[in-house]
């Protein structure tokens, strides 16, 4: 009995502050950093790209119809982590071949796409290109949702994951209206593109230098002390 209630002090007994403090305050910024830059191109394409293709010289009704396609090319480029086994059933590819190597290769393959974005006014290059982005800019998200989660102990989890949510849809949602429009004034819809690339680099780099790998390890093992 005495145990049980030590355990449960212990669990309802985490605080928010704990993500700032070690191990968990750079924990926490990399996986946040992740989710943001997801976010931003997840409603870049969800919510601004109407309004780019306009500029592009495509009809409003059409701009919208395009972007649902992107958003059918985004959810297949989520579903496209798993992996099908011989056996018939699925296996992402997160946990196979490690956390880090596969969101990194997804937005490797963004930030190159989105740098091409800025060099072409073709529009059947833009399309092309441009799906790219969803497939794989968007296709991160079962990732970083996972991810945050794997930061933490039990009793620290769903602060842990609930504060992640939030910062992350406000950095990457909600603050976007705002710095989005400030770089569409200044570079045009190129200057969101590099933006875009710019937020993953950072994000990317922050990864590999600070962030652990968590596939194939126990929560217990991945929520003791940081591992590269």
């Amino acid at each position: 009995l005495e145990q049980a209630a030590a355990a449960e002090r212990t669990r309802t007994g985490a605080s928010w502050k704990a993500l700032f403090r070690a191990p968990y305050l750079s924990r926490s910024l990399v996986s946040w950093s992740m989710y943001s830059a997801g976010l931003i191109t997840w409603y870049v394409v969800m919510v601004y790209v109407p309004t780019i293709l306009t500029t592009y010289g495509f009809q409003l009704s059409n701009s919208v119809i395009l972007t649902g396609c992107m958003m059918v090319i985004g959810g297949a480029g989520s579903v496209v982590i798993d992996e099908l086994k011989a056996d018939g059933t699925m296996q992402a590819l997160a946990d196979k071949y490690g956390r880090k190597p596969i969101w990194s290769l997804y937005v490797i393959i963004t930030i190159i796409s989105l740098f091409l974005l800025t060099s072409t006014d073709s529009i059947p290059m833009l399309l092309f290109i441009g799906s790219f982005v969803a497939f794989f800019g968007t296709g991160i998200m079962p990732v970083c949702k996972v991810y945050i989660a794997e930061q933490y102990p039990t009793e620290l989890r769903g602060v842990g994951t609930g504060f992640g949510e939030a910062v992350s849809r406000v950095v990457g949602g909600v603050l976007a209206t705002y710095y989005l429009a400030f770089f569409l004034s200044v570079g045009g819809v190129k200057g969101v593109f590099t933006f875009m690339a710019v937020a993953f680099a950072i994000a990317i780099i922050a990864l590999w230098i600070w962030g652990q790998e968590t596939a194939r390890r126990s929560v217990e093992d991945t929520s003791a002390a940081p591992q590269k």
